[in-house]
């Protein structure tokens, strides 16, 4: 998809459209003297990072925004209540099997849950934005145990 979206503005935008390699979020503080990007996206990676590391990659997200900029994040999200949790994971453990996986496969990715990834609830994602300073705070899509937002600096 990232191709395709480099190939497409190329072709239209000329030098308005800069796209930087890939980079954990750490990496991207190497770009700060080169541009103030508009636009900054983090796309179901944040999940995997501890409480304190997930803080400090939103505060990077935020501090490389030019004023005005939109920070966009897709994540893995955590159900508000341990029932909430147990529904959703047999769901989609439910979900593999009945499309090919083996049962066993999928037990072992749902497991993965909170031991290999951290997901956060969507309110502490939404306070998470505004902590790190975000003005404009939204949900913007969810389904099931995945959630998108936005924020403006």
């Amino acid at each position: 998809m990232l191709q395709a979206a480099v190939t497409r503005f190329k072709a239209s935008s000329g030098k308005r459209v800069t796209f930087l390699p890939p980079v954990p979020t750490e990496g991207l503080q190497a770009h700060s003297e080169l541009l103030k990007p508009q636009v900054v996206t983090a796309i179901l990676c944040h999940h995997y990072l501890q409480k304190e590391q997930r803080h400090r990659a939103t505060e990077i997200c935020y501090q490389l925004l030019e004023r005005g900029g939109v920070y966009i994040t897709v994540e893995n999200t955590r159900p508000d209540s341990a029932e909430g949790t147990r529904l959703a994971l047999e769901r989609w453990k439910r979900f593999q099997v009945e499309h090919g996986r083996l049962k066993v496969m999928a037990e072992k990715h749902a497991a993965r849950f909170n031991s290999e990834y951290f997901p956060v609830t969507v309110r502490e994602h939404l306070a998470l934005l505004q902590e790190t300073g975000f003005k404009t705070v939204e949900l913007f899509w969810k389904s099931h145990m995945q959630a998108g937002f936005y924020a403006v600096k």
